[in-house]
């Protein structure tokens, strides 16, 4: 009976993670150009980094080249938007409280 139990609150617990980060996801990977992410490892597998094929920095630079100079990459589970332009870097920047970004020191 507790086997049974466990085995049941385990698979509800699995099943509100996946569906909490599927939703969590799906907020962000409409708004900016990206590969579509994997639940785990986010881009890291589908642009070949966790298989050893290319380098991170390769794999931004291809990405780069197919999605323009700002678009979205999962790492793992994390969420970044990469800005190519240093002319976007000093907008973002310049502007932190409409990217609610906190001050730096």
């Amino acid at each position: 009976m507790c086997f049974a139990t466990t085995i049941v609150l385990l698979s509800i617990f699995i099943l509100i993670v996946y569906v909490y980060s599927r939703l969590n996801r799906s907020n962000h990977t409409e708004k900016l150009p990206g590969i579509k992410p994997q639940w785990v490892f986010g881009n890291l597998y589908n642009t070949g980094i966790v298989s050893g094929r290319v380098t991170l920095p390769e794999a931004i630079t291809e990405l780069k080249e197919k999605y323009g100079d700002v678009f979205s990459f999962w790492f793992g589970p994390y969420y970044s938007i990469v800005l190519s332009r240093i002319d976007h870097v000093q907008h973002v920047l310049a502007d932190r409280h409409t990217y609610d970004i906190a001050e730096t020191t």
